[in-house]
């Protein structure tokens, strides 16, 4: 009786053993299932390589089978009406899925695989434990403190006016991709998703260029028509006062004509002089305009393809009015 006792207690022991191994391996179950027959399209393999994603990490991407999407699946998925910054992907929680938006400007390389780099770190935050989860937003706060980027700090900022709930969130997905130096010990961390994170960076900064050039070359110019502006200015009032003087000599020269020709003949080399003069100076200051109606032609060309690349990262789609 005793020894049936103990084999039915052994095998209620078991039973919980084989209850407690599923749930503390559910999510290793979970991936597998989901893995077990999927693969990933060409594309999204190469960004998982490309953004040097350890295998840990990768399985993670290919859980939430990542979707290169068009505007109109993207916003299906991705659209928040609250969003006030520019978005370029998406992770549903809960494994149900990371959106890439497919922006297809080749200027614009390397924003695929930033966003596919910082929708997956949105993943791995979701799986932390609390207490994981409070050790890494404690480095991330300490490493937000040294970011000296405006355009980075003005975006968590647009988070936390949103929802200051999300801000660590973010936070471990924006470091972890567009920032190049970090604490060590965040370092560390991130370590155990990517074999070499500063290449995901090197992507970041490289489509960040596009911009920093163009806006850099509109504030050169800028520069350029000002101070052309005052040159112009002041060189078509000089003109204008030497046209009325000129005017004035002329007209004396032409009563000098009748009434004093000796006068006149003496007077006639300087007037000649002041003309000649006053075309070289309307020369010059004709050659000014044109320049500086080619600098107004290449800022506003500038202008236009920044525009363009702005357009090609709108993710937004326009429902045209029906009125």
């Amino acid at each position: 009786m005793g020894s049936k006792r103990i084999a039915g207690f052994s095998s209620i022991l078991l039973v919980l053993a084989v209850i407690a191994g599923g749930l503390y391996f559910r999510q290793d179950i979970f991936d597998w299932y989901v893995l077990r027959s999927y693969q990933p399209p060409a594309e999204i393999a190469s960004l998982a390589t490309d953004t040097t994603m350890l295998d840990t990490t990768r399985k993670v991407f290919y859980v939430n089978k990542p979707v290169i999407a068009n505007k109109e699946t993207f916003n299906q998925y991705c659209r928040n009406n609250n969003e006030q910054s520019i978005v370029l992907g998406c992770y549903l929680s809960g494994q149900r899925g990371i959106y890439l938006f497919d922006i297809q400007d080749d200027r614009l390389s390397g924003v695929k695989e930033v966003t596919a780099a910082h929708e997956v770190l949105h993943a791995v935050y979701d799986r932390l434990s609390n207490s994981e989860r409070e050790k890494v937003n404690k480095m991330l706060l300490v490493a937000y403190e040294g970011v000296t980027s405006n355009r980075i700090r003005e975006s968590v900022e647009l988070y936390r006016k949103q929802d200051p709930n999300i801000v660590n969130n973010e936070l471990h997905s924006i470091l972890g991709s567009e920032v190049r130096n970090l604490p060590e010990e965040l370092e560390a961390y991130y370590s155990q998703y990517f074999s070499k994170r500063t290449q995901i960076v090197a992507y970041s900064e490289r489509y960040e260029q596009a911009f920093v050039e163009r806006r850099n070359m509109v504030r050169d110019y800028d520069a350029q028509l000002s101070s052309l502006k005052k040159d112009i200015e002041s060189m078509s009032e000089e003109l204008k006062i030497e046209n009325q003087e000129l005017t004035n000599l002329r007209d004396q020269l032409n009563s000098l004509k009748v009434t004093n020709i000796e006068e006149h003949n003496q007077k006639v080399p300087e007037f000649n002089s002041r003309v000649n003069s006053y075309n070289k100076a309307t020369d010059e200051l004709t050659a000014k305009i044109n320049q500086y109606n080619d600098i107004v032609q290449k800022r506003n060309d500038i202008v236009s393809e920044e525009s363009e690349l702005m357009d090609a990262m709108d993710s937004r789609q326009v429902i045209p009015d029906r009125n």
